[in-house]
């Protein structure tokens, strides 16, 4: 079975405020996607669980014969991976929606495990980064209000 990284993070700046979700996707120690993208105002979970939607959206897009593969998914979201893992339940109505989605990606692969690291891991660090990267650009861009 191969098996693919995923590193996710979301970032929101008010939670709820403006907001970013990203990933990098690692197969065979090399890394085969990696994207960052602005999200609606919204909270940091919404964020978190975006980017792991996209992020399993892209895989099976992109991963041929996706039955075959084992997804490692990281985040240093301790709540998600938790909500994810059925250690804790989800009890907003916001996010019940795109647990269900998450959950109906997954059904598309070999396995799939969902596994909490700091923000000081190397890969979510530069994920973290990115994202800030991009939410600062979009807030340097908006015109001032005076």
């Amino acid at each position: 079975m191969e098996a693919v990284t995923v590193y996710t993070d979301g970032a929101s700046r008010g939670n709820p405020g403006p907001s970013a979700s990203g990933y990098i996707i690692v197969a065979n120690g090399k890394i085969i996607a990696d994207a960052s993208e602005q999200n609606p105002d919204t909270t940091n979970n919404v964020a978190e669980y975006t980017a792991m939607i996209k992020a399993l959206e892209w895989c099976s897009k992109n991963i041929e014969e996706c039955k075959n593969v084992s997804l490692s998914v990281i985040s240093d979201s301790q709540l998600v991976v938790r909500q994810m893992n059925k250690i804790y339940k989800v009890k907003s109505a916001e996010i019940k929606p795109l647990m269900r989605r998450l959950l109906d990606l997954t059904r598309l692969f070999g396995s799939v495990k969902f596994e909490h690291r700091s923000r000081e891991d190397p890969m979510i660090s530069m994920v973290d980064s990115k994202l800030n990267q991009l939410l600062d650009r979009l807030e340097s861009s908006k015109p001032k209000v005076r």
